[in-house]
C-alpha cells in the first residue's frame, strides 16, 4: 500500500517528538534515583581530652641547710634509727632533718630517689631512714609521722644508704599519691651505726636526694 503525503507529515512529527520525551523521561529517572533514599543521622556531644600537668614541684629546708658532716664516726651503742626519739651520740654519728616537699599540679605520684657518690663501701655502711609526715621546720619541729617512705625497720639490714632507689621507677615503695595541689614533709635520717668496721674509715659519700612527680 502507498503511503500518502498526509501519512508521511504525521509520522515526521511522531519521531520528532519521541527525542525529547526520552531525554525528558531519562532526566526524571536519574532525578528519582537521586533521591530516593530517606536518611537521618545524629551526632553526640562534641568529645574533650585535656592532658593533666605538674606545674612545679619544690623542696625547702627552712631553718636549716643540706648535712656537710665531716670526721663522722660509728656510734657508740645505736644499730638502729626509731621513728620517734632518735638520740644518736651527737652529729657526728647521727641526725635527722625535715624537707618540706611542695607540689602543685593535678594528680599525681611523687616518688623519692637518690643519686649517690663517693665510696661505696661508706654508702653501704650507713643507715638511711625516711618517713612523710608534717612539721613546722627542718629541725623536724612537731613532726608529726604519716607514712613510712624508705626502711621500715631502721636498721642496716633494712636499708643502707647504699640502697636507696636510684630511679623513679624503681622507687615504687616511696610514692606519694595526691590528687591536687599538695604540702608534705620528709624525714631523712642517717646513723653509722655501732660496730662499724675500719674499712669505711677516712671516706667520703654523698646523695642528691630526688622528689618527682608523675601524672597519673
Amino acid at each position: 500500500m502507498t503511503e500518502t503525503a498526509d501519512g508521511r507529515r504525521r509520522r515526521r512529527r511522531v519521531t520528532g517528538l519521541a527525542v525529547p520525551l526520552s531525554i525528558l523521561l531519562g532526566s526524571l529517572l536519574v532525578w528519582q534515583s537521586s533521591q530516593a533514599a530517606y536518611s537521618a543521622t545524629t551526632n553526640s556531644a562534641a568529645n574533650s581530652w585535656t592532658s593533666g600537668s605538674v606545674t612545679n614541684i619544690t623542696n625547702t629546708m627552712t631553718g636549716g641547710v643540706n648535712w656537710t658532716v665531716t670526721n663522722i664516726r660509728p656510734d657508740s651503742t645505736d644499730t638502729t634509727i626509731p621513728l620517734n626519739g632518735f638520740a644518736p651520740d651527737n652529729v657526728y654519728t647521727g641526725e635527722q632533718r625535715c624537707v618540706r616537699v611542695d607540689y602543685t599540679g593535678s594528680a599525681a605520684r611523687i616518688r623519692m630517689y637518690a643519686t649517690l657518690g663517693g665510696n661505696a663501701t661508706l654508702q653501704g655502711a650507713l643507715v638511711a631512714r625516711v618517713d612523710r609526715g608534717t612539721a613546722d621546720d627542718s629541725s623536724c619541729t612537731n613532726y608529726v609521722h604519716a607514712a613510712n617512705v624508705y626502711n621500715t625497720a631502721g636498721t642496716l639490714a633494712g636499708g643502707a644508704l647504699s640502697g636507696f632507689p636510684a630511679t623513679y621507677n624503681a622507687a615504687s615503695g616511696t610514692e606519694w599519691t595526691v590528687t591536687g595541689n599538695d604540702t608534705a614533709w620528709y624525714r631523712v635520717s642517717w646513723l653509722l651505726p655501732a660496730g662499724t668496721g675500719n674499712a669505711s674509715s677516712g671516706q667520703n659519700a654523698t646523695a642528691t636526694f630526688t622528689w618527682e612527680a608523675q601524672v597519673n
